[in-house]
């Protein structure tokens, strides 16, 4: 089941339960102190009660952000063959070729700058790579951003890319602009939608994800395009994407995060030069 589900239906308990411990608290101050406050003073002062627990859950569920170990600033560091820059929506990844670049969708509540050295890798061969930041590391706050993105280069051949649950902001996004982009490249995550035939799809996963939505992932067969390329990493997990340490949930991955990043983006190169050799 997908997690933001799960939570609503955990706030909507919550919601329940405290609201039950308001009533209760209500009538047992009506009770002992109906003499001394006034009816109106007893609901404002339950209202302001439960008004304060539910912002305060909201706020803390907003602020568990997975943050990014510290190599992952490595990734935000140019050189040679990719040169970084910082700019108003978040990093741009320009490698040494032209013409294709992708804009990132990463996992809900993972700081974006973990995803720096895995685009960084996918930059060194040749995808140019648009890492946005959005409010809370959640892309769903705003799906519309990477429009601006995609208007700054016009000429380029256009793919969205997501990791895990970021793939509801990148569907999202791909549902109302589906004839503005080449294709997708997803990561331990499946099309949620229909794609148009001529598009292109890249799927990659490691066979120790346990945090991929399999369900979605088993019924995805009638949305994908005439050209895919899926790929599943021996010895890689869901957290290895990304710079951030294990997910919880997750499993042990076999071989190093670093690894995963550089077989990943090797993996892409790959996919582009069997869809643009016709293969």
């Amino acid at each position: 089941m997908n997690a933001w589900i799960l939570f609503a239906l955990a706030a909507a308990a919550g919601v329940l339960i405290v609201s039950i411990w308001i009533i209760q608290l209500a009538a047992y101050l009506l009770q002992k102190y109906s003499h001394e406050m006034k009816t109106w003073q007893i609901v404002i002062c339950t209202v302001f009660v439960w008004i304060m627990f539910c912002a305060g859950g909201v706020f803390l569920f907003l602020n568990q952000t997975v943050k990014a170990e510290e190599n992952a600033a490595e990734g935000l560091i140019s050189e040679e063959r990719v040169v970084v820059h910082q700019v108003e929506s978040g990093w741009y990844f320009d490698g040494w070729a032209g013409g294709q670049a992708a804009v990132f969708f990463g996992k809900r509540g993972v700081e974006e700058s973990a995803y720096a050295p895995l685009l960084k890798e996918i930059a060194r061969q040749g995808l140019d790579c648009w890492l946005v930041t959005y409010p809370y590391s959640i892309a769903d706050f705003d799906p519309e951003l990477p429009d601006a993105i995609l208007n700054s280069q016009p000429g380029t051949a256009w793919f969205l890319m997501a990791h895990g649950d970021g793939i509801f902001a990148a569907d999202a996004y791909y549902r109302l602009h589906s004839d503005e982009v080449q294709g997708m490249i997803l990561l331990g995550c499946s099309p949620l939608s229909k794609m148009q035939e001529d598009d292109e799809l890249i799927l990659i996963q490691g066979d120790h994800d346990e945090l991929m939505d399999n369900a979605a992932y088993n019924s995805s067969s009638d949305f994908l395009p005439d050209h895919v390329r899926e790929t599943v990493l021996t010895g890689g997990n869901h957290s290895g994407f990304a710079a951030c340490g294990l997910l919880k949930g997750d499993a042990e991955a076999k071989i190093s995060p670093s690894l995963q990043r550089q077989k990943t983006s090797e993996l892409i190169r790959s996919a582009f030069i069997h869809f643009y050799a016709g293969d």
